[in-house]
C-alpha cells in the first residue's frame, strides 16, 4: 500500500499520539496550576505568569486541535475525492483501450483476410480479456468502487463475450495455422513461376481465410456494425449487443460518476 493509500485511508490520530498529547496537556496544565498556587502569596507577578501560561495552553490546545482536526478532515476528503477520480478515470480508460484494441482488431482481419493476421490480433485480446477480468476484480473489491459498481454487469458482458471469442481461437487456430504455413508455401511458389495469366484469380485460393471468415463467433465479429444500428430484424450481433452496448452504457454512467465527483 503506498504513502497517499494510507493517509486516505486514515481516520484520525492512533491511541498513543491522542495519550501523548493529553499527557503533554495535562503536565503542563498541573504545572501551571502548582506553580501558580505556590507563588500567589510571595510572588503574585509570578502567579499571573503561570495562569497565564496554563490559560494559554488550555484554550491552545483546545481550540488549535479543533482546527487542526478539522484541517485534517479536509485535507483527507480532498485526498479522497482525488483518489475516487483517478479510480473512476482509470476504469474509464481501460474500458476505451480495450474496444480501441477489438476494434483496431476487427479492422486488420477484414482487410488482410489472413489466418496469420488473425492469430495475432486475437492474441492481442488475451490482454484485453486481462484488463477486463482486473476492471471486475476492482470494482468488486476496491473501497473507491462503491460510485460506480453499477456497472459491474456491463463489464461482465464485455469479458464474457471476449471470452468467447478467445475460446474459438483456441479451438480453432492450430489447424488455421497449418493451412496458412501450406497456403504461403503454394504462393511463395505460384509467385516464383507465374502464369501468363497476371489477373489474382489465377493464384492459389486463400483457403485458410475461407475457413476462419465462417467460424460462427468471428462472423459474428466481423459483421458490420453498421447493420445492426439501422435495426433490421434477423440481422443481430452480439459483438452489438454483448459488447458495443454495455461500453456504451458503463461509458456514459462512468463519465456521468466522474462528473460529479469532479463538480463536488
Amino acid at each position: 500500500m503506498s504513502e497517499s493509500d494510507l493517509r486516505v485511508g486514515r481516520t484520525g490520530f492512533t491511541v498513543a499520539e491522542v495519550s501523548l498529547m493529553v499527557g503533554l496537556l495535562v503536565f503542563g496544565l498541573v504545572v501551571s496550576v502548582v506553580g501558580t498556587v505556590l507563588t500567589y502569596d510571595r510572588f503574585f507577578e509570578v502567579a499571573k505568569l503561570f495562569a497565564a501560561g496554563g490559560i494559554t495552553l488550555f484554550f491552545g490546545a483546545v481550540f488549535g486541535g479543533v482546527v487542526k482536526l478539522l484541517i485534517d478532515n479536509f485535507d483527507r476528503r480532498r485526498a479522497q475525492r482525488a483518489a475516487q477520480v483517478d479510480f473512476i478515470a482509470k476504469v474509464l480508460a481501460d474500458l476505451k483501450g480495450v474496444h480501441d484494441r477489438l476494434d483496431r482488431g476487427r479492422t486488420l482481419m477484414k482487410a488482410r483476410k489472413s489466418a496469420k493476421c488473425y492469430g495475432e490480433e486475437m492474441t492481442g485480446f488475451i490482454g484485453s480479456s486481462v484488463v477486463l477480468k482486473g476492471v471486475k476484480r476492482a470494482l468488486r473489491t476496491d473501497k473507491r468502487s462503491e460510485a460506480i459498481r453499477t456497472v459491474l454487469p456491463q463489464v461482465e458482458l464485455m469479458e464474457g463475450y471476449v471470452r468467447t471469442l478467445l475460446d474459438e481461437f483456441e479451438l480453432q487456430y492450430k489447424n488455421a495455422s497449418l493451412t496458412q504455413s501450406m497456403f504461403e508455401a503454394h504462393m511463395k511458389k505460384a509467385m516464383e513461376s507465374p502464369p501468363l495469366d497476371y489477373s489474382i484469380d489465377a493464384l492459389p485460393k486463400n483457403e485458410p481465410w475461407e475457413r476462419l471468415k465462417v467460424l460462427p463467433k468471428l462472423e459474428d465479429f466481423l459483421r458490420p456494425v453498421a447493420v445492426v444500428e439501422e435495426g433490421k430484424p434477423g440481422e443481430g450481433s452480439n459483438y452489438v449487443e454483448r459488447f458495443l452496448n454495455p461500453l456504451n452504457a458503463a461509458s456514459g454512467l462512468l463519465r456521468g460518476a466522474l462528473l460529479k465527483e469532479v463538480a463536488s
